[in-house]
């Protein structure tokens, strides 16, 4: 048996209990599940079904096609079942409302489940789409933060099969982001800021020059993806801009187009390990009205739902992971196939 040892996230202080022992018990309680089908007659997000969802704040279209009607590429449509809401409070309630912004991202017309099957154009287009939306929450003065993710896989939280995301914009700043986003920033104050190099710079920097065990998997001049030292998930990567830039609003379309090709290959080379494995995107980019700030970086954090959450993770809040980064980065690097470079090419990806 191998032993188990422990790491320390520099950043959050949380701790990760490594265990690769634990991936070889015994498991009769599962069995793996495959990607569910797409039933077009039961499906709310295909074409043809536009008046099963709320009208669409935003969409793709082909030349001609009108709002709520098929002809699309992409739509984005408020949330039929939303968390948060616009609605104002009766007044008679003792809590406040939880007031924000619900929207679901239809990523494709197709009866597809599986995100890593999407070209890297088509996720070119859902990066950017996002973006706009955001853009566009933006100018609500009562929101505080933006909250993009993605739950592929009934394990990580999904409740339809046809590719889809959530975007959030919400009155608060989720627990997570603020803990992050106050500890990159104690960095900055401490040390970072006399050495001209921010936490996710330093990061990067300590990355690249580890030439034994590297937990990078792929890279590029605008961006570089990683296993972080102290993954709380097997195979968790993190997608982060070389480029100092705190809000993902003011990301560049080469960047846009860049996390597009490097999310398409990790996802494919995940599921070439893991095939079908449920998994979670969450996209952190900075509190509004901090867009410029200098400690910050806009990233993407992917979550595969390897092994699930159980007590010691939900009561304790600890997490245990059976594969080592540096194993994951290494297995993930030979399915997608590290490649330095500076632009995706966009001109063969549909």
């Amino acid at each position: 048996m191998t032993q188990p040892v422990m790491r320390q996230d520099p950043l959050t202080g949380h701790w990760v209990i490594f265990s690769t022992s634990r991936g070889d018990r015994p498991i009769r309680l599962s069995k793996p599940v495959a990607a569910p089908s797409v039933d077009p007659a039961d499906d709310p997000f295909a074409p043809g079904n536009e008046h099963e969802t709320p009208g669409e704040s935003y969409a793709i279209r082909r030349d001609g096609s009108q709002p709520n009607h098929p002809g699309w590429d992409l739509r984005i449509v408020p949330n039929r079942y939303p968390a948060v809401s616009t609605l104002e409070s009766d007044g008679l309630a003792q809590e406040p409302a939880a007031y924000g912004y619900h929207e679901v991202i239809i990523e494709t017309p197709r009866g597809e489940s599986m995100f890593s099957r999407l070209s890297i154009m088509e996720i070119a287009d859902v990066f950017v789409s996002v973006q706009q939306r955001m853009i566009a929450m933006k100018s609500d003065s009562r929101l505080r933060s933006l909250a993009y993710f993605k739950n592929e896989g009934a394990a990580a939280g999904a409740s339809l099969p046809h590719v889809h995301s959530q975007l959030m914009g919400l009155e608060f700043v989720p627990p997570f982001l603020q803990a992050e986003f106050d500890a990159t920033h104690r960095y900055w104050e401490a040390e970072g800021s006399s050495k001209g190099r921010n936490w996710f710079e330093s990061l990067l920097d300590a990355e690249l020059s580890n030439q034994n065990d590297s937990r990078i998997v792929d890279r590029s001049v605008d961006l570089v993806s990683l296993c972080p030292y102290a993954s709380r998930y097997a195979y968790e990567t993190w997608f982060v801009p070389t480029r100092r830039n705190a809000s993902y609003l003011n990301a560049t379309i080469e960047e846009i187009e860049e996390l597009a090709r490097q999310v398409h290959g990790v996802l494919n080379s995940l599921m070439s390990i893991v095939p079908h494995v449920p998994y979670n995107l969450a996209l952190h980019t900075a509190p509004l009205g901090l867009e410029k700030v200098p400690h910050y970086h806009w990233h993407l954090e992917l979550y595969p739902r390897v092994n699930g959450l159980a007590g010691l993770e939900c009561g304790f809040g600890c997490h245990l992971n059976t594969v080592m980064p540096e194993q994951a980065a290494s297995a993930l690097r030979v399915g997608s196939a590290v490649r330095t470079v500076n632009r995706v090419d966009s001109t063969n990806t549909r």
